[in-house]
């Protein structure tokens, strides 16, 4: 497990339990002279690290500090004369980071570099690969990028740096964000756009630590149009395992050249993936047989369930291209007649503002689950969308199961 540095900006950060903490103080910020700052590094138990954003360390103040702790130079400052007692961190903090490590004798490296899109993130998470993690300290910065963090955590890296309080600086992450904090053979991921609600991430880290199985699950943020680029990119990076979803789940499959397939489930089987979709079987175990069943949304979610049944079903979506290709894709739906259905599967957002009728039904089963549902639905048996959730998800932990009893 990584040293987890908290960073120090203002003196009232500074913990009660400084004498024990592992602490990088940061001078640009804290307003202390370098002698009070050298005699509270002497008062630690565990050498600091001494960093300077703003400007270079001056020779006389490193050659100091480099004798209590450790000095974040900047690989341009990094000054070979300087008498380290302990192992200077040798930084990169921009894009122009190297392939290959300098040789540069009991030094760490840290490349801690911020991406201009998700596809620029991959790419550096494929060059660090080859590096020693022994020596390396890497991640992206930015909220988009956060999840890289989570993966420098769990792994071999020395160091990793955590945030002293509420206030967010480059994403980093406080103390009890921590997801796993030993290394981990196996990445897993949702991917998505948006993807801050998913439950997902929780969900499964319980499931990892519960079982003490070597893999962390992470949430990745990728646009639409980076999507082609990042899966590409993924091939050559830990990833065991990914969920997927919006609205991802139909592009992932075009891309695996099965158009008309909806996946949210991937699985890594050597150098190829195999591809599921455990909203169906969700749907499957909670519903009942039902004749008279009402579907509500056209989303993936939607086509995948519609995709089981092969009897006429009633459909409703607002007019417009998804309407139309949904009607087009499944020629067994049906307009709906009066308001009474034996099951609504609803894939609506909560927060949607549409107009429909007072609809009663048997069961109603959500697959959304987050805000205030909107919905006038009365059913005798309803099943929630975290319920939903819960169902497909454990689905995917039948599923990803494979990848560690393969390890």
């Amino acid at each position: 497990m990584p040293k987890l540095y908290t960073t120090i900006k203002q003196t009232q950060q500074i913990p009660k339990d400084y004498d024990s903490a592992y602490l990088e103080l940061r001078l640009d910020c804290l307003e202390l002279s370098i002698d009070e700052m050298v005699n509270l590094g002497k008062r630690l138990a565990h050498p600091p690290i001494f960093s300077n954003r703003v400007e270079a360390i001056q020779k006389s103040d490193l050659s100091r500090l480099a004798q209590i702790g450790h000095c974040d130079i900047d690989f341009d400052n990094y000054d070979h004369h300087i008498d380290y007692r302990f192992s200077p961190l040798i930084s990169w903090h921009h894009s122009n980071y190297p392939k290959i490590l300098p040789d540069i004798h009991d030094a760490l490296f840290k490349i801690c570099p911020k991406p201009s899109d998700m596809p620029d993130c991959f790419k550096f998470l494929q060059t660090i690969q080859a590096m020693p993690e022994q020596r390396l300290i890497a991640y992206a910065r930015g909220e988009r990028y956060q999840f890289t963090r989570h993966l420098a955590i769990a792994s071999k890296q020395p160091i990793h740096f955590m945030r002293a309080d509420h206030k967010n600086t480059d994403a980093q992450l406080a103390h009890h964000e921590v997801i796993y904090d030993h290394p981990c053979a196996h990445w897993l991921a949702v991917i998505g756009h948006p993807i801050s609600h998913s439950m997902s991430p929780d969900f499964h880290n319980r499931w990892l630590r519960k079982l003490n199985l070597p893999g962390i699950y992470v949430a990745i943020d990728i646009l639409p149009d980076e999507l082609e680029t990042c899966w590409s990119l993924l091939q050559a990076l830990p990833f065991s395992g990914l969920s997927v979803t919006t609205p991802h789940k139909n592009t992932i499959a075009k891309i695996l050249n099965h158009p008309r397939e909806i996946v949210n489930t991937l699985i890594k089987n050597e150098s190829n993936w195999r591809f599921f979709n455990t909203d169906v079987s969700a749907f499957k175990n909670l519903h009942n047989n039902y004749q008279s069943i009402l579907i509500l949304g056209a989303g993936d979610v939607a086509c995948a369930v519609a995709s089981t049944l092969s009897g006429p079903f009633y459909f409703w979506n607002r007019a417009g291209l998804s309407h139309k290709r949904f009607i087009s894709r499944f020629p067994n739906a049906r307009a709906p007649h009066g308001t009474e259905f034996d099951l609504i599967f609803s894939t609506l957002p909560h927060s949607a503002n549409i107009s429909l009728p007072a609809l009663t039904a048997k069961q109603l089963i959500e697959c959304q689950y987050t805000g205030k549902n909107q919905l006038n639905i009365l059913a005798t048996d309803q099943i929630s969308g975290e319920e939903f959730f819960f169902e497909q998800a454990r689905k995917q932990q039948d599923l990803f199961m494979n990848i560690f009893s393969r390890s």
